[in-house]
């Protein structure tokens, strides 16, 4: 028993330490298992990824030929057709701008 309540006694000392220990035990577990879950998750979002359709985009400019005027409904019709038959998909027209996109091969 320490005089007048000041310090520890051995026991009490040990009791702490071994605490501390424990604490120190259970820190590590949760750190620990934080790591494994932030890796699973991680794994899991790159095979999300890797199981979405790739793209690929093609921008083609439709609108004003200096030596041919502006592009009319045919000859954009018939721009937009030969894309399409090459497997292209109009997303966008902006401006003079006409944006395509298609499935990327696999590989």
């Amino acid at each position: 028993m320490p005089l007048l309540g000041r310090g520890k006694t051995d026991e009490q000392k040990a009791d702490l330490a071994k605490a501390k220990e424990q604490v120190e035990a259970i820190k590590t577990q949760a750190r620990e298992r934080d790591a494994r879950e932030a890796a699973e998750r991680q794994a899991r979002v790159q095979e999300h990824v890797r199981s979405l359709p790739k793209w690929e985009y093609q921008v083609k400019r439709v609108g004003e030929d200096k030596q041919k005027g502006l592009l009319g409904s045919q000859r954009m019709e018939q721009l937009f057709n030969g894309e399409g038959a090459q497997g292209w998909e109009l997303v966008a027209i902006n401006e003079e701008r006409a944006t395509f996109k298609r499935l990327r091969a696999p590989g």
